[in-house]
């Protein structure tokens, strides 16, 4: 474990740190070089407005470099930029990356160079590796969604009997039935003697002209009962008498008038559902259009919303997003359920917000025409825990370089300790390359579970940064740069049986102090990527397992590799999976170090992630040539996996072994990799080489070795 930076920030429009690598040439040693181009680092530190009611201050959050999309040229690839920190402007466009030399099936090398250096048989282990620190998670923010004006229903003449109420929608769970509404109210008997009118709505209860003792008003949905002369909270008048509410599980909005701007009749309902312990229920026969925030307070139970569409209107910006719904910091035991969010008339909105909160359970609710966040959980109070999103739909911009930072789907996120040594342009970055160390977590968020969902759109589709314990199931995710990111201490987690689909860079990005993750029985699909790997852990993320997932390249897609393990990242395990398609620089890339003298020193090398030699600094846009790795990299497996590629051009594995005087250019950085395992594996299709081994030297440091546990690759 290495610690990680971290800067806390409240929902800020995080400005993108983009990496942009150029191109480079490629080296045919014995063994490949693929690296994913480290994550951009993207991390914003403006604090999430606060108010009287719900203050919710926000972490930074980090993200991936902007990668080369694919063209027709067959030289080698442009890089894209190493992870940085955030950027105060969006993320600059990704540099072209040129696709590999026409395919062939045959094992021939791609790139003329030195002779490529023989597999070598299993050897002793190098020494241990230094931490490589990790960038600070990032803060997003979701947006806004259009609004509806209410409309009233029409008064009509009171039935002596209940009139028929408009049924509910269809699918769509609902409250008690009416009868069971009456007989929990002692009800039933008077109803059927003609004494308790039922109405669909209080304007139609006011057009009564008998003073019943009791009257009801009921959607066919949700159900209230007006006792007259009753105290309440909630008084209306019918014929002429004052009338009180009568709350039985839940605090009723078909209790009130809803007007035009129905925020302040929402926020004074919470209250009251707050103050009585209850949760509040909308009712499907309302419109509730509002332009500010409805804050729900610690005490309620949350929202039934029964089918009903909440269209919020306000306006944010980068600095100041707002939020349709958010809950009282440190709120805990709340669920909400069964509503959409039309976010389509917002800006810079975030559809649900919370501050360390815990036990909250969000269950069939769907954020519509989102362009910011749609659901965002930040600790910078204290732990976020034991949350759940379930059964929903997030339907958010498609996500591309140009938005990292600024829209994302779910973000879950602690704060780490504040940073106060390092460049503040780029922190995090200027910390680990420095240092090889990160920020260790001061809060964290444990045990959330997000099931079985479909998300469509964001920068991120979910985002962790500091988040353990924690998993990710059965979800469709589609259209983002990086289906799943989890990065800045996130460990401990599982990933299983999700359907990742078109993203624009990666599946799943494990980085920066992110140990011990899962990542077992996905489907990966894309026709997008172009940039990293679509399955990757580097900077010091330790003991990530890749297992039986199935990864599929289909139309234009061109990533630089499929899968890889990058710097500071011992004991990654690629096992059981299955890789299709087409890949620029290797199906399976395994890099120690990222130093371009080194990985330049046997010739050109279009296997390595720097393979142009350098990378722009976040901090001061110089060209350096070191961007992580602080020592041998020990113990990757690569095993049991099917090797379906086309790429004639791109080995199926790239490993290289680099060496580096550091940032400072005073260290001696040997980056052996140790105790490698690639055997049991199977090839079909085109490819170059089975293996690519790349060993680098700088005069004075040393030369850097792969040591082999069992190079056997498989039949």
């Amino acid at each position: 474990m290495h610690d990680r930076p971290g800067l806390l920030s409240v929902l800020s429009a995080a400005a993108a740190v983009t990496m942009l690598l150029t191109a480079c040439s490629g080296q045919n040693t014995d063994a490949g070089r693929a690296v994913p181009a480290p994550p951009e680092v993207s991390h914003s530190a403006s604090l999430f407005p606060e108010d009287d009611l719900l203050p919710a201050p926000e972490p930074d959050l980090e993200e991936e470099s902007p990668a080369p999309a694919p063209s027709d040229a067959g030289t080698p690839d442009a890089e894209p930029t190493a992870p940085t920190d955030p950027a105060p402007l969006p993320p600059s466009p990704p540099t072209v990356e040129h696709s590999a030399p026409q395919e062939h099936s045959s094992q021939q090398p791609p790139v003329p160079g030195p002779a490529p250096v023989p597999v070598p048989a299993p050897a002793q282990t190098a020494h241990e590796p230094a931490p490589v620190p990790t960038p600070a998670p990032i803060p997003e923010d979701p947006a806004p969604a259009p609004t509806t004006p209410p409309s009233a229903p029409t008064p009509a003449d009171p039935p002596p009997s209940p009139a028929p109420a408009p049924s509910a929608p269809a699918g769509v769970p609902v409250g008690p039935s009416l009868e069971a509404f009456l007989e929990a109210s002692g009800l039933t008997e008077a109803h059927a003697r003609g004494e308790v009118p039922v109405v669909s709505s209080v304007a139609e209860a006011r057009s009564l002209t008998n003073a019943a003792e009791h009257v009801v008003v009921s959607d066919g949905t949700s159900h209230v009962v007006f006792d007259k002369g009753a105290a309440s909270e909630v008084t209306q008048t019918f014929g002429g008498e004052s009338y009180g509410a009568r709350f039985q599980d839940s605090v009723e909005l078909i209790a009130w008038d809803i007007p035009s701007d129905a925020g302040d009749t929402l926020n004074s309902a919470a209250a009251l559902a707050a103050t009585q312990g209850k949760p509040l229920a909308l009712a499907p026969s309302q419109t509730y259009s509002y332009s500010g925030t409805v804050k729900l307070p610690r005490n309620m139970k949350g929202i039934e919303g029964r089918g009903a569409t909440l269209t919020p209107t306000g306006k944010g910006d980068a600095k100041r997003p707002v939020a349709a719904l958010q809950l009282e910091t440190q709120s805990s035991d709340m669920s909400l359920r069964d509503f959409t969010l039309d976010m389509g008339d917002t800006t810079f909105g975030i559809g649900i917000l919370g501050n360390s909160v815990k036990d909250v359970s969000i269950q069939r609710v769907n954020i519509d025409r989102a362009n910011h966040r749609g659901i965002q959980f930040s600790a910078s109070v204290s732990d976020v825990e034991n949350i759940r999103i379930e059964d929903s739909r997030i339907d958010n911009v498609t996500g591309d370089a140009h938005n990292k930072g600024v829209v994302n789907s779910i973000v879950i996120e602690a704060a780490q300790e504040k940073e106060t040594t390092y460049n503040l342009t780029s922190p995090y970055w200027d910390r680990y390359t420095h240092t090889g160390s990160i920020n260790p977590q001061r809060l964290h968020a444990r045990n959330i579970q997000i099931r079985n969902n479909n998300i469509s759109g964001g920068y991120y589709g979910i985002s962790f940064s500091g988040v353990s314990q924690s998993t990710i199931s059965g979800n469709t995710i589609t259209m983002n740069m990086r289906n799943i990111s989890m990065q800045n201490n996130s460990s401990g987690n599982t990933v299983e049986s999700n359907q990742l689909l078109e993203g624009g860079s990666s599946g799943v990005t494990i980085g920066y102090n992110s140990d011990d993750n899962v990542l077992r029985n996905n489907t990966v699909v894309s026709g997008r990527a172009s940039r990293q790997a679509l399955l990757q852990a580097y900077q010091a993320s330790d003991n990530n397992q890749f297992l039986n997932n199935s990864i599929t390249i289909t139309g234009d897609g061109n990533p630089q590799w499929m899968m890889y393990a990058g710097t500071d990242s011992h004991g990654t395990v690629f096992s059981g999976n299955t890789l299709k398609g087409r890949a620029r620089k290797a199906a399976i890339g395994v890099e120690s170090v990222w130093d371009g003298a080194s990985i330049l020193s046997r010739g050109n090398n279009p296997y390595s992630y720097m393979s142009s030699g350098y990378i722009q600094s976040p901090v001061d846009n110089k060209k350096v040539t070191y961007n992580g790795g602080f020592g041998p990299l020990r113990g990757v497996t690569i095993t049991g996996n099917s090797f379906q590629t086309t790429n004639g051009s791109a080995p199926l594995v790239y490993v290289g072994a680099d060496v580096s005087r550091g940032r400072t250019g005073d260290r001696r950085i040997i980056g052996d990799v140790t105790d490698l395992t690639v055997s049991g594996n199977t090839a079909s299709g085109a490819y170059s080489e089975k293996v690519i081994v790349h060993e680098g030297t700088i005069d004075g440091v040393g030369e850097a070795k792969v040591h082999f546990k069992d190079s056997s690759f498989g039949p």
